[in-house]
């Protein structure tokens, strides 16, 4: 029997068991403070995506690699709410150069309606990431297939801001193998968020920090000494005024004997001269031995409606491509019969002397399947034309460029690119001549 100094010690021994009614308050607040965390976590996500998605596509050619953070900032979510909105603002923000542009090419639109078209595209990819959201490591998986229901017909229609692009950057030179590599890793990452919290780190540091001198940026493009593409600062073109059109041809013939050396090929910017059967008489007549041009103008069909083409003169005399993605609701609209013609089963290149020539025109440059088509047809080069006039700035046409140089660096193919400009504000490289301005 304990005696009784045992009974008085544990009488007066402070007693370790915790009240039921700390536990209960502790039980109370940690719920609450797991809830404010995982807020905050899903906020700094949120506005980390359209900060990057920015970036992208509007800052250097070596930030296209930050299109590969896209599935890593999903991943990095805690629920599929946040997973839509964080990939949403990330597709909207890496388009916002087309919201002030959109006015320019629309005489009647305004600002908002520009704005409404990068949220209507924004909203598109919020819903189908929200969808693909999944916990664990299944959502590795759904986040590649997420990226492929953008890269495939119909969704590629708004596929901007693909992951895809981003491949280039880190597998110059090894083709579809280094495709599927890129995928493959973006998979791995995004089943585990510490993989992708770290990988995204990593990612962020090298581009920003990094820069130019970071090692996926030491690389040679390919090039092509045969071709040459030719930028211009014409302006639009009114179709229905002969007097402007005729000159605007002047102005191109300009524009190639200012720029031309020794190639023998040269590229024209995206319906530089306007309606081919306007047009056409003034280059049937125009002569140069050896030397073959591209050009880039419409032809009206039999019916209604016209397809956006490259024709070819001179030594490419017969050569003809038709565009097969043109951009939505500008010129592509299934309810007008009057507007330009799609055909996405198209050929993406056209063959002269023994040579394969790519073809991506405009828009064509900014969504993946039209890009991985004329890749399939393994095209000796690549000819990339559009035509900006009706850009706010040069950040669209800077972001087809760096986009078309990333497909080009990872399968070694040479990208010529011709682009016509705005006639108003000064571009670097382009040529402003002749009465078209």
């Amino acid at each position: 029997m304990p005696n009784e100094q045992d009974k008085l010690s544990h009488a007066t021994s402070p007693s370790t068991e915790v009240p039921k009614s700390a536990r209960e308050n502790e039980k109370r607040r940690t719920p609450g403070a797991g809830r404010a965390m995982r807020l905050a976590w899903g906020g700094l996500v949120v506005i980390a995506a359209p900060i990057l998605g920015f970036a992208a596509l509007n800052t250097t050619p070596i930030a296209v690699a930050l299109l590969a953070a896209l599935p890593m900032l999903w991943a990095l979510t805690l629920n599929r709410w946040a997973a839509g909105m964080a990939a949403g603002l990330f597709v909207a923000a890496a388009g916002w150069s087309v919201a002030p542009a959109v006015p320019n090419h629309f005489d009647d639109a305004s600002l908002l309606m520009g704005i409404g078209a990068v949220a209507l595209v924004g909203g598109v990819h919020a819903i189908v990431w929200l969808l693909a959201w999944a916990p664990g490591v299944g959502r590795g998986f759904s986040g590649v297939a997420a990226i492929l229901v953008f890269a495939l017909p119909p969704l590629v229609w708004v596929g901007w801001a693909s992951p895809l692009n981003a491949a280039g950057v880190f597998l110059p030179g090894l083709g579809w193998f280094g495709l599927g590599v890129f995928l493959a890793g973006l998979l791995l990452v995004m089943m585990s968020r510490v993989v992708s919290a770290l990988a995204l780190t990593v990612l962020v540091m090298a581009v920003f920090w990094g820069g130019p001198e970071m090692p996926l940026a030491d690389r040679v493009d390919p090039s092509d000494r045969d071709w040459l593409g030719v930028d211009t600062q014409l302006g639009k073109l009114d179709f229905t005024n002969a007097r402007d059109v005729t000159q605007r041809q002047r102005d191109v013939f300009k524009s190639i004997d200012e720029n031309r050396r020794s190639e023998p090929y040269v590229l024209l910017p995206e319906t530089i001269v306007g309606e081919w059967k306007f047009a056409e008489p003034m280059w049937s007549a125009w002569e140069s031995p050896g030397f073959g041009a591209l050009v880039g103008t419409q032809i009206h069909r039999d019916t209604r409606g016209y397809h956006n083409s490259l024709v070819g003169v001179g030594r490419f005399a017969g050569l003809r491509y038709d565009q097969r993605f043109p951009i939505p609701w500008a010129m592509w609209n299934p309810l007008d019969p009057d507007a330009a013609r799609a055909d996405p089963s198209g050929p993406g290149a056209i063959q002269h002397e023994g040579q394969t020539i790519g073809v991506l025109i405009c828009y064509e440059q900014l969504v993946a399947f039209p890009i991985l088509t004329t890749l399939w047809e393994r095209p000796d080069v690549i000819v990339a034309p559009s035509n900006a006039w009706w850009a706010a700035n040069d950040a669209i046409p800077e972001m087809q460029r760096n986009i078309m140089q990333a497909w080009g660096r990872l399968f070694r193919v040479p990208v010529v690119t011709a682009i016509n400009f705005s006639d108003s504000g000064t571009v670097p490289n382009a040529q402003k001549v002749g009465g078209g301005t």
